[in-house]
């Protein structure tokens, strides 16, 4: 018990809404966080389904078959529908007679054995850019978090002088390495954008090229999830006759996990949906701000007086310092501390530039 309790508090300090400290975007959350949570909690119950009850098949007459067997053969080999044009006049979708039209196609049936699994991989993708910022921003953001938050509760005159002292220390980092912890972050944004492309390939792939318009036909009233999740199918069982003969029995059987399968799945498009949005308009953002100087000015709220005192006609603040100032403006509850700071930094690099004339 003890233990499942540590697992649900890990949990709850995961997800909860605000950290220690952020090194990244607010949307990002909805990838790292939304997306992984909700593909999760569909993995863990997609398997908890399809282990109490996978599959459920009739007794064929005369059937010498145990129904154990029968189940696992079914479960375990692909089962089938027939799709053609009257697959909807049998008393399930696609449980029809093969022979009854040339135009009939057998459609297997095998996907929901690695609904589970294929879950668990989408949710973990999910978390693979986090985790490479993480490794890549090595704890700067957290760093300098930390040394401004000792100031929030110091004397006037301490504070004055660490504001310095840090403005100073920021500035002598080299202008290479500030690009090369933007660059970075713009290839991890990237790479949210990717992973989702990425995950509705591979998902469209898993149910035979139907994801990607799934839901807009179920929003037109067409038969898709029937087509796609079938909740009967057909199962070809083999037996020896007396002589040696091979003896062929069609059994039907039903798939009642498809009723979890095909909500997930619609609930995952939109996921799928949400989380490319998402990524779409942080590149757009990161990209934007990266070659906009006055909008990085705007966003770190950099006094008008220094930009008209900026007569060098090189930018106040680079892309990497932008960057990591931007995650300690959102990470600051005294936002006075964070102007004193900006304030002073801007002075010295304008000084620094009066110099270099």
């Amino acid at each position: 018990m003890t233990r499942i309790d540590g697992a649900l508090i890990s949990a709850v300090k995961y997800f909860r809404p605000k950290s220690n400290h952020s090194e990244d975007l607010l949307l990002s959350s909805i990838h790292y966080k939304v997306a992984f949570g909700i593909i999760l909690a569909c993995a863990i119950l997609t398997g908890l389904t399809s282990w109490y009850s996978p599959i459920e098949c009739t007794r064929p007459s005369g059937s010498v078959f145990d129904m154990s067997y029968v189940r696992q053969k079914c479960y375990a080999y692909s089962s089938y529908i027939i799709e053609g044009p009257h697959a909807d006049e049998g008393i399930f979708h696609g449980i029809i007679n093969r022979a009854s039209n040339e135009k009939n196609s057998y459609v297997y049936v095998n996907y929901y054995q690695w609904v589970t699994l294929c879950l668990v991989i989408q949710a973990a993708s999910f978390q693979v850019p986090r985790v490479l910022w993480k490794a890549l921003e090595g704890g700067r953001t957290r760093k300098l978090v930390e040394q401004f938050r000792e100031l929030e509760a110091a004397t006037n005159n301490v504070r004055v002088e660490r504001i310095i002292l840090l403005a100073q220390r920021l500035q002598s980092r080299r202008q290479n390495e500030t690009t090369r912890y933007f660059y970075m972050f713009l290839i991890c944004q990237a790479f949210y954008f990717f992973n989702v492309i990425i995950q509705f390939s591979l998902t469209q792939n898993f149910l035979n090229g139907q994801f990607i318009s799934l839901v807009p036909k179920w929003l037109k009233g067409m038969p898709v999830l029937n087509i796609v999740f079938p909740k009967a199918v057909k199962c070809d069982l083999e037996s020896y006759g007396s002589g040696g003969s091979t003896e062929h029995q069609n059994v039907i059987c039903i798939l009642a996990i498809n009723v979890l399968n095909e909500k997930i799945y619609i609930l995952l498009w939109v996921v799928f949906m949400l989380a490319l949005v998402t990524a779409i308009l942080q590149l757009v953002y990161v990209t934007v701000m990266a070659t906009s100087e006055n909008l990085r000015n705007n966003d770190l709220e950099i006094p008008e007086e220094f930009r008209k005192g900026n007569t060098s006609g090189r930018p106040l603040v680079t892309q990497g310092e932008w960057l990591l100032l931007r995650f300690l403006k959102s990470n600051l509850d005294d936002s006075r501390l964070f102007e004193n700071f900006i304030s002073e930094f801007i002075k010295n690099r304008i000084h620094r530039y009066v110099n270099q004339i």
